[in-house]
């Protein structure tokens, strides 16, 4: 979503997120999805730290590969933290745009109508924050398979 910061110059950001304000939460539906998805974090995380301490006992790889494999898994953290931190801004419970009734729901916006209006003294750094965090998270991702199959590239022409 892109939003406007109602300031002397206008600044605009591109949040990782598809709605502001949104009214979902007051479903109980809501609250069952929400313990769901958290429990689904939970045993995921679990999974998580447990597949880097196998990477590092039983070193499947070399000790490069490992690193790098333990590394792009637990950045998995750092984005279920920053969903954390974007949730309460997602579903309203903390208000930053300027009509803190109306719903928003956009991924992208050119026209300067259609962009979202936050207010200027909002306390919006942690949205900031988090939002940089989901972004590093997702071009890590992305970018991971790059990176493991260079390694793999280095490590094959380098083999004794």
């Amino acid at each position: 979503m892109v939003v406007i910061i109602l300031n002397s110059s206008n600044t605009t950001y591109w949040i990782p997120a598809y709605s502001l304000n949104d009214t979902v939460y007051h479903s109980y539906l809501f609250y069952l999805f929400a313990f769901v998805q958290i429990s689904i974090y939970i045993f995921t995380g679990y999974l998580t730290v447990r597949t880097c301490f196998i990477f590092f006992r039983i070193k499947v790889f070399h000790e490069n590969m490992n690193i790098l494999m333990a590394w792009f898994l637990c950045q998995w953290f750092e984005a279920i933290l920053a969903k954390l931190v974007v949730t309460p801004y997602q579903i309203g419970l903390i208000p930053i745009v300027v009509d803190p009734e109306k719903v928003y729901y956009d991924w992208w916006a050119d026209d300067k109508e259609d962009l979202v209006p936050i207010r200027e003294n909002a306390k919006i750094l942690p949205l900031l924050i988090s939002s940089y965090f989901i972004w590093h998270y997702l071009y890590s991702i992305l970018f991971s398979v790059l990176a493991i199959g260079l390694e793999r590239v280095a490590a094959t022409y380098y083999i004794q």
